[in-house]
C-alpha cells in the first residue's frame, strides 16, 4: 500500500471552522449568508461546493443561532457570483431573509450517497473510536478532523492526553469502513 492520502468528504461536520454540530442524523452541508435583493434570497454557502446534495432534497434543516431547527422548503438555488443565490418557500422578501443570515444548513444522514472507496464522510468519523492494528485495543477517540492538504485526526487517547495523525495509508489502516471505528498503526510515531 503506498503512502498516499485517503480522500475525506467535507460534509461540514468540521468545516475548519467553530460551527455548531448538527442534531444527531442530521449533517451540516452548508451556511446562509446575507440577504440577497429584496425578493427573500440569501447567499448559500455549501461547504462542499462539488455537491450535489441541493438535488437530494425538498427541504433543508435550518437552524439559528441557538433557536430550534425548522425545515424550510427549497425554491430554488442558482448561481452567483461567488455564492449560490437560495430562495425558500415562506421568505418572501428581504427582512425574512435577513432573519436566516449565520444560519446552518442540514440535511439527513441518510440521503447522502455512499462513499467512493477510500472516501469517508467526516461526520462518520468524528466521535468514532479509534483501535490499534496490532494489539486490537481501543486506544481513543477521534474529537475532531483539521483539514490541512491531508486530513489530520485529532484523536484524544484513552491513557490521557491527544495526539495528531494524518489520514495517510502509512497510519490510517482503516476509516469510514465500519461506523465508529477508526483502525490506526504506528500510534507511538506521533505521541509527543
Amino acid at each position: 500500500m503506498s503512502d498516499q492520502q485517503i480522500g475525506g468528504e467535507r460534509d461540514g461536520q468540521d468545516d475548519g471552522e467553530d460551527a455548531p454540530q448538527a442534531e444527531s442524523g442530521w449533517v451540516n452541508v452548508g451556511r446562509l449568508g446575507r440577504a440577497h435583493g429584496v425578493q427573500g434570497e440569501l447567499r448559500l454557502e455549501l461547504f462542499n461546493p462539488d455537491s450535489e446534495v441541493l438535488d437530494l432534497v425538498e427541504s433543508l434543516r435550518v437552524t439559528v443561532g441557538g433557536r430550534a431547527p425548522r425545515d424550510l422548503a427549497l425554491i430554488n438555488a442558482r448561481p452567483g457570483s461567488k455564492w449560490l443565490l437560495a430562495r425558500f418557500k415562506g421568505v418572501d422578501n428581504r427582512e425574512d431573509a435577513s432573519r436566516l443570515t449565520g444560519a446552518m444548513l442540514s440535511v439527513p444522514r441518510a440521503v447522502l450517497p455512499a462513499p467512493n472507496e477510500d472516501e469517508y464522510y467526516h461526520c462518520d468519523v468524528v466521535g468514532a473510536q479509534v483501535f490499534d492494528e496490532a494489539s486490537g485495543e481501543r486506544v481513543g477517540l477521534v474529537r475532531q478532523i483539521e483539514v490541512t492538504s491531508c486530513d489530520v485526526l485529532d484523536i484524544r487517547l484513552d491513557a490521557g492526553g491527544s495526539v495528531m495523525v494524518p489520514v495517510t495509508r502509512a497510519y490510517v489502516v482503516s476509516i469510514g469502513e465500519t461506523p465508529g471505528r477508526v483502525v490506526v498503526r504506528d500510534l507511538d510515531h506521533w505521541r509527543e
